[in-house]
């Protein structure tokens, strides 16, 4: 179970009748989609388990077979923390603040073993780009950085990604998307939190191809009549592959 959220190519938070392509609704009842489980196998045929609770749409925790869990803590309508475990040992605590609009400003990763922290601070632009900066350091205080980025967006999903080492361009990333509903759309909070983390693979649709650096994925999907992932199997150059199936 990866740290950013899950090996999906789900999330950050639905084509046709039971729920439409517009962002979460809150005046909407408790009939629109959410994902109860998932169930990862690997080449080797390693099998994760992970089962999603919730209160209405907001997201309570996830809890892996593999003894990994996740609590997600809200302030109003947004996701201000999550707690990661494993067992019942404290691994890793995020953090998000947001501007007055609801859009991410920063987003700190904190490592409680090794004393180590990570924070990057997001610009919003005009045209719809954000930049953004990653400080390194301890826990207190993230002082060092070395690393920034560029985002671009087509419809609401990320298209590309620029990375910057000591202000030169060392990498740069192409997504593309299918037209269906990504599982976990439907959840309060998960675009907001986590629109910059790619690891969860869209927003509102769903990563199918990742080109441009040296660890290219693609993802082949099946789904459901009403347009949600029923299974998925990615390739990566890297990290083999993965089989997962999805429960709604």
């Amino acid at each position: 179970m990866k740290k950013l959220l899950f090996l999906l190519a789900v999330v950050a938070v639905s084509c046709d009748s039971g729920a439409d392509l517009t962002p979460y609704d809150p005046n909407a009842t408790l009939t629109t989609t959410l994902l109860s489980k998932i169930i990862e196998t690997d080449d080797s045929g390693n099998e994760v388990t992970t089962e999603f609770n919730y209160e209405g749409y907001k997201i309570v925790n996830f809890v892996s077979s593999d003894g990994g869990s996740a609590v997600f803590i809200y302030s109003g309508n947004i996701i201000s923390q999550i707690k990661y475990f494993q067992g019942t040992t404290l691994e890793q605590t995020d953090l998000f603040n947001y501007n007055a609009q609801g859009q991410i400003t920063s987003h700190t990763m904190q490592i409680h073993e090794s004393d180590y922290a990570t924070r990057e601070d997001y610009v919003h632009h005009l045209d719809g780009s954000i930049s953004y900066t990653v400080w390194f350091g301890t826990i207190d205080s993230q002082p060092d950085s070395d690393l920034s980025g560029k985002l671009f967006f087509e419809n609401g999903e990320v298209v590309k990604q620029e990375t910057y080492l000591n202000g030169s361009l060392s990498m740069s990333e192409t997504y593309t998307y299918d037209a269906n509903n990504n599982p976990l759309r439907n959840v309060i909070g998960l675009n907001q939190a986590f629109l910059y983390q790619l690891d969860i693979g869209g927003m509102a649709r769903n990563l199918r191809q990742t080109s441009g650096s040296t660890n290219p994925v693609d993802i082949t999907y099946t789904y459901t009549l009403n347009g949600f992932p029923e299974t998925s199997q990615s390739t990566s150059a890297l990290e083999g592959g993965v089989f997962t199936q999805y429960f709604y």
